[in-house]
């Protein structure tokens, strides 16, 4: 029976995965609204229970927009995060859209490069052609075959 108790907590468990630098933003906002939420709570729950004090005094509302500053600090962080990455985006986006065009524009050109070429060497096969039956005329008619 003590083995049976022993088992589980003998057993190798699967290791915990490793603690990241950064925490989730969503848990750690989550967690300080929370928390703000329930300092919120408590202080409507103790102002109902002490009549003599107020939610308007300076020390209480001061506490509660300290608190509301100190969550809205991760979420300023995160957004500057964003930003900075969204700009960065915008950049490479920008950069690609320069690429694309100078791809474009090469492409364009070698294929009217591509076309002319195809057109000159089309022109002088024609011309050798005609020049050849022209020449061919002529050295039959010397040789008095036709």
């Amino acid at each position: 029976m003590l083995c049976s108790l022993l088992a589980p907590a003998l057993s190798p468990s699967p290791s915990p995965p490793s603690p990241s630098l950064f925490p989730s933003p969503s848990i750690s906002l989550s967690l300080s609204l929370l928390t703000s939420l329930s300092f919120l709570v408590s202080l409507s729950l103790l102002s109902l229970l002490v009549p003599s004090l107020s939610l308007s005094s300076p020390s209480l509302t001061d506490t509660v927009v300290a608190v509301s500053q100190a969550d809205l600090a991760p979420l300023n962080v995160l957004l500057i995060r964003t930003e900075s990455a969204l700009e960065k985006l915008k950049g490479e986006f920008a950069e690609f859209r320069m690429r694309e065009q100078e791809h474009r524009n090469t492409n364009e050109s070698t294929g009217r490069r591509t076309l002319f070429i195809s057109l000159g060497f089309l022109s002088l096969l024609v011309l050798l052609a005609l020049w050849q039956g022209a020449y061919m005329r002529s050295y039959f008619k010397k040789r008095k075959l036709i």
